[in-house]
């Protein structure tokens, strides 16, 4: 009787084990699914260059423990409807500018003002984490429940027009069609007439007389095809501010991932972005100012620190004066340090 008992206890532990080790084994192998929400045109780098690499990355590094659903073009996510819907829990994962969450961050539209001094190849040094720079936009967001990832300089905005634009006086009373409310009060700054508009209605905007001119990025300007309508393109090189676009997520999403996945996908956003900048920096002039110019339209370059560059500076001087006051001594003091690096 003792030896039968013997017996059915090693039958029990060795079956609590086996449970045990199926437990064990299931945990590990449980799969997440994460959705990446994009708008504008696949083709534009900050989005050919990151969006398949990083989705390959993690899961090469996550063994397949994550999986993602990539909506484009707008299917999931506008331009405008990101911050609502990384908030909203409708998108884990979305490109966004960041001039774009303005209305709920007090900073973040700083990058589309004449305060941001700072060169493509500055904010590629300074746009990572450890950078007081990065780090206080970076805690900004975290403050909402959103996790930046990456952020890249995609370049200075352009405007595209149908008539010349040269110095100060030849914007004022143009309509012109503005990327968010920071891009807009430079504009108003200047005496134009801005008007917000989503991606997707520039073009027919523009053909149709409704706006004079549109400032974007000039790849989302190569891309939409703005050579076809328009004859000018100006290229201000930073006197206007940047155009700083990025990867953010829903913070309780990340979070609800084990330590090591979440790990993963912060590591691979920052590896592919560390890979992209330097190409997008390489090609703002070589290959898409060049493209417009291809396509008809005549450029007019305002090269730093020239007479031309500091005559749409000087008239900006009280605008940007009175902007800096809205904005948190700290990251003024972030921008001021980078720039004199």
């Amino acid at each position: 009787m003792i030896r039968i008992s013997r017996l059915f206890m090693i039958l029990l532990a060795s079956i609590a084990t086996s449970l045990a080790s199926v437990g064990t084994a299931g945990a590990a192998e449980k799969t997440y699914t994460l959705t990446i929400g994009t708008w504008g045109s696949p083709l534009h780098p900050h989005e050919e260059l990151f969006v398949k690499p990083f989705m390959n990355l993690v899961e090469k590094n996550s063994h397949g423990r994550i999986k993602f659903k990539y909506f484009s073009r707008g299917t999931m996510v506008k331009e405008d409807t990101v911050p609502s819907a990384i908030l909203g829990d409708n998108v884990d994962i979305a490109l966004t500018i960041i001039d774009s969450w303005a209305g709920r961050l007090k900073d973040v539209s700083i990058a589309a003002t004449p305060l941001w001094t700072l060169s493509m190849q500055q904010d590629t040094r300074e746009l990572v984490p450890g950078h007081a720079l990065y780090d206080d936009i970076s805690n900004e967001f975290t403050a909402r429940g959103v996790k930046v990832l990456c952020l890249f300089d995609i370049g200075p905005t352009i405007i595209a027009s149908k008539k010349p634009i040269r110095e100060p006086k030849d914007i004022k009373g143009m309509v012109i069609r503005s990327l968010s409310k920071g891009s807009s009060e430079t504009l108003e700054a200047l005496g134009a007439s801005p008007i917000v508009l989503d991606v997707g209605d520039v073009y027919q905007a523009l053909q149709s007389g409704t706006i004079d001119a549109a400032m974007n990025g000039i790849q989302g300007a190569v891309g939409l095809k703005y050579s076809e309508i328009a004859k000018y393109v100006l290229v201000p090189n930073g006197v206007f501010g940047t155009l700083i676009s990025g990867y953010v997520m829903n913070q309780r999403k990340l979070s609800s991932l084990p330590p090591d996945l979440q790990k993963v996908v912060t590591d691979a956003a920052m590896t592919i972005r560390n890979e992209a900048q330097p190409k997008i920096n390489e090609t703002y002039f070589d290959y898409y100012l060049k493209q417009l110019e291809k396509g008809g339209m005549k450029a007019y370059i305002l090269q730093r620190n020239t007479p031309e560059w500091n005559t749409w500076s000087h008239v900006l001087d009280n605008f940007r004066t009175r902007k800096a006051a809205s904005y948190s001594p700290k990251i003024i003091k972030d921008i001021e340090q980078a720039a004199g690096k």
